[in-house]
C-alpha cells in the first residue's frame, strides 16, 4: 500500500513533524492532489511567502480562505489559508462569549490585546480549533492541517488539554475571587489590601492593571465549559477513522528521533497513523562503494591538460565527497528500514531536490513522490537531481 491508498477517503489529514522537515510544502502537495477530485483546503501555520507563491497566490496567504486557481482538468477545488493568531482568538471570543457586549469587553481588555497571541499552547490550540470549525461547516471534503513547528511534535496534540487546564487551573480561580467578591461595586471599589498578594500586586502593577487582569481571568473562567467541550470534540475528531496522520521527517538525527517518538505516541494513543514521509533522502545507489581512481591522477591530469599535482588534489577531494555521500546514503537506508519496522504504515521517500518548490508544477512533482511509488524512470531522475549540488532548501 502507498500513501495515496492509505489517505483515500480521509476527511481530515494532519501533517506533523518537527520544524524544518518540509511539512508545509508536503501539506500543500497533498491538498493539491486531493483537489483533482474533491473540495480541499490546506491550512498552514507557516508565514513563509514561498507557499503562497507555489500556489500562485501573488497577494499572499491570510486568515481568510483564498481560492487557488487549478488546471481545467481538475474536478475539485482548492482553498488555502494561514492561521493568524490574533484573528483566531477574536473569533473564539466572539463564539464563546455570552453576548456581543461581553465579547467586546474582553477584546478591549489591555491584557488580552497584549497576550492573545502568547497564551500557553495557543498556536496548537488554534490550529485544532480551526480544524473543528472547518469540519463543522462542511464546505470541504478534505481538510489538510499543517501543524505548528514546535520543539515537540506532540505539543499540538496536547494543546487543547493544556488550554483547558490553564483556564480551569486553581491559580486562575483564586485570582478571579477578588473580582467575584467585588460584585456590582466593581474592582475600583474593592480593597486591594485585603491579602498580602493583592497588596504587593497593587503596588507593582497598579489597581487598573490588576482590575484588567482579574476581569480577564473571570471572563475566561466563564468560558471554561465551552473550551473543555471543544477540546473533547477535537480529540474525537483526531481519533476518528476519517482522520489520517502523516508524519514528515528527514533522516537526520533530531528530526528522525522525534518522528520515532511521535509514531510510538500515535500508535499508543490509538490515533490513526496513515503513513510517513521521509524527506530529502539520498538515493540508495550512492550507498555503494564506487571509489575514485586517485592512482590514475597523472594519467587523467594529462588527458585534461591539468598539472598532475592539481589533478591528484581534485580527485582526492572528490573521493572524500563521495565517501561522505556514501556514508549518508547508508544511514538513510538503515533509517528507512527502521521507520518501516516501527510504523507498519506506508513510508514515502522524497529525494533531495536541487530546486525549491516554487510553483504548482513543483508541488505536483512533490506529490508524486509523497503519494505513490515512483516509476523506475522518475527514480533515476531523482538520483540525478540528488547528485547535483542543492540550490536551496525546501520548507
Amino acid at each position: 500500500m502507498n500513501l495515496r491508498e492509505a489517505l483515500a477517503g480521509k476527511e481530515i489529514i494532519v501533517v506533523c513533524g518537527s520544524g524544518g522537515v518540509g511539512k508545509t510544502s508536503i501539506s500543500a502537495a497533498i491538498a493539491l492532489e486531493a483537489a483533482k477530485e474533491r473540495r480541499a483546503i490546506v491550512v498552514t501555520i507557516d508565514p513563509a511567502k514561498r507557499l503562497a507563491s507555489a500556489l500562485g497566490l501573488d497577494s499572499g496567504l491570510g486568515h481568510k480562505e483564498t481560492v487557488v486557481e487549478l488546471p481545467d482538468a481538475a474536478k475539485g477545488t482548492l482553498h488555502a489559508a494561514m492561521l493568524d493568531m490574533k484573528t483566531a482568538w477574536d473569533e473564539l471570543i466572539d463564539k464563546y462569549s455570552d453576548s456581543r457586549h461581553a465579547a467586546e469587553n474582553i477584546k478591549a481588555n489591555r491584557i488580552y490585546r497584549g497576550i492573545s497571541e502568547q497564551f500557553v499552547g495557543s498556536q496548537g490550540y488554534m490550529a485544532m480549533e480551526r480544524l473543528a470549525d472547518l469540519h463543522e461547516r462542511g464546505d470541504y471534503d478534505v481538510i489538510v492541517i499543517d501543524t505548528p513547528p514546535t520543539r515537540s511534535a506532540l505539543d499540538f496534540l496536547e494543546a487543547p488539554k493544556r488550554m483547558t487546564d490553564f483556564i480551569g487551573g486553581s491559580l486562575l480561580r483564586w485570582m478571579a475571587k477578588p473580582y467575584s467578591a467585588a460584585g456590582k461595586i466593581g474592582m475600583r471599589a474593592f480593597n486591594f489590601t485585603a491579602s498580602p498578594f493583592l497588596r504587593i500586586a497593587d503596588r507593582v502593577l497598579g489597581s487598573q492593571l490588576l482590575e484588567d487582569l482579574s476581569s480577564l481571568v473571570l471572563d475566561f473562567q466563564n468560558m471554561y465549559d465551552d473550551f473543555k467541550g471543544r477540546a473533547e470534540q477535537v480529540l474525537g475528531l483526531l481519533s476518528s477513522p476519517d482522520t489520517g496522520f502523516v508524519v514528515v521527517t528527514t533522516l537526520e538525527g533530531p528530526p528522525f528521533r522525534e518522528a520515532e517518538f511521535f509514531v510510538d505516541r500515535l500508535v499508543d494513543g490509538n490515533l490513526p497513523l496513515a503513513g510517513l514521509v521521509a524527506n530529502k533522502v539520498i538515493p540508495p545507489r550512492f550507498a555503494e562503494d564506487g571509489g575514485v581512481p586517485v592512482d590514475r591522477a597523472d594519467e587523467l591530469g594529462s588527458q585534461m591538460g591539468l598539472d598532475p599535482g592539481r589533478a591528484r588534489d581534485a580527485l582526492e577531494e572528490a573521493r572524500h565527497a563521495l565517501d561522505t555521500l556514501s556514508l549518508l546514503a547508508r544511514r538513510d537506508v538503515e533509517r528507512l528500514a527502521e521507520l518501516n519496522r516501527r510504523s507498519r504504515a506506508p513510508v514515502a521517500k522524497v529525494p533531495l531536490f536541487t530546486q525549491d518548490v516554487h510553483d504548482l508544477e513543483g508541488l505536483k512533482r512533490l506529490a508524486r513522490y509523497v503519494l505513490e511509488e515512483p516509476s523506475e524512470e522518475s527514480s533515476r531522475e531523482a538520483e540525478s537531481a540528488a547528485s547535483a549540488p542543492p540550490s536551496g532548501k525546501r520548507g
